[in-house]
């Protein structure tokens, strides 16, 4: 078995192995790895395990190396990103995650956090790792059923009353003139996480979004409009046989009138219609319930995925929230709850 590096030559096998597995997602993208470079500033060293020249398994890394605190590896760094390897049998698995450790020692790193992904099989083969931290995330997958006449049947009847309430208020949803509401999509999440207490995506985000993917087949924005202007929107993005639900957006005010309700329907059939399989709605951390009930009632399944984290500094224990948050944007370094650190 050999492993070596993703470089451009090995780029147009790498893309045709990961389209072999339907539950491969974006996160798993060429393009998601190429906006990834550009919005962190970081270090991209996918690893590729082949036997006699035919790829059996992959491994998605980052890796931010800071002068003064050393090098953090992730897979996948920014909200959200799975990672893990894709292989095509469990000892290719063994030996990438082997590689992966390895690298943790050349470099010298002082941590590394491997996400594996909600579909993930042989999840044993994380617990043989020296890992120092296990955390764990729910995701939440609604399976499409076989045509869209079908869709409204797999939803709860809370949802399905909620799709109608907002057609009744005369909401409408497209996605063709998406882009002419970046902005608004851009201005609506900072005021929607800031009402929270959460920190927005920076509008470099979506406008590296803009350029980094196609419009229409690998992401669209469907916006909601009532009277004369948008009142929701949603970014969602597209690869293999998954829809992602990334960023979804609504004004304050209008939230009785549901309109993300009947964006996220028009968009699921949008999808099952174009031959997509599953719609991710992404991770819920347990304590989000309210988050969690409301994913819930669009007939998803709960698939578990975990977060492990090989520490190799003591050092970094002794740094605050703020510190790691300023000097490995959008790595996850360690858990908070370990730091030592004054808050």
């Amino acid at each position: 078995m050999k492993i070596e590096t993703l470089d451009k030559s090995l780029e147009e096998a790498y893309h045709a192995f990961i389209l072999r597995f339907e539950t491969a997602s974006l996160f798993a993208s060429l393009k998601y790895r190429n906006f990834l470079r550009d919005f962190l500033g970081a270090r991209d060293c996918y690893l590729l395990a082949s036997e006699a020249g035919e790829m059996k398994g992959v491994l998605p890394l980052f890796v931010k190396e800071h002068a003064r605190h050393g090098a953090v590896f992730n897979s996948l760094p920014f909200y959200g990103s799975n990672g893990g390897a894709i292989a095509s049998d469990p000892e290719t698995k063994r030996l990438l995650l082997g590689r992966y450790r390895e690298m943790l020692e050349e470099k010298n790193a002082v941590a590394g956090t491997l996400i594996t992904a909600p579909f993930e099989s042989d999840i044993e083969l994380y617990e043989e790792s020296d890992h120092r931290f296990k955390e764990m995330r729910i995701g939440q997958v609604t399976r499409f059923p076989e045509t869209s006449d079908q869709l409204m049947n797999v939803f709860h009847s809370k949802t399905r009353n909620m799709v109608r309430k907002a057609a009744k208020m005369k909401v409408r949803v497209s996605w063709e003139g998406g882009l002419g509401f970046l902005d608004f999509l851009c201005e609506t999440h900072r005021e929607n996480m800031e009402k929270i207490g959460v920190s927005p995506k920076p509008k470099s985000f979506f406008e590296l979004v803009q350029s980094k993917f196609d419009y229409g087949s690998d992401f669209r924005i469907y916006v909601a409009e009532c009277g004369d202007g948008p009142i929701a929107a949603l970014l969602s993005f597209y690869f293999n046989r998954t829809a992602e639900y990334f960023v979804p957006v609504t004004v304050e005010r209008y939230r009785d009138h549901q309109p993300m309700s009947l964006i996220v329907y028009e968009a699921m059939k949008d999808a099952l219609d174009a031959g997509f399989r599953f719609w991710n709605w992404g991770g819920t951390a347990p304590a989000q319930k309210g988050v969690y009930d409301f994913k819930k009632r669009w007939g998803t399944t709960d698939l578990e995925y975990f977060y492990y984290t090989i520490l190799r500094s003591e050092k970094l224990k002794h740094l605050s929230r703020e510190t790691l948050l300023a000097e490995f944007p959008y790595f996850f370094v360690l858990p908070f709850s370990a730091l030592e650190a004054p808050a």
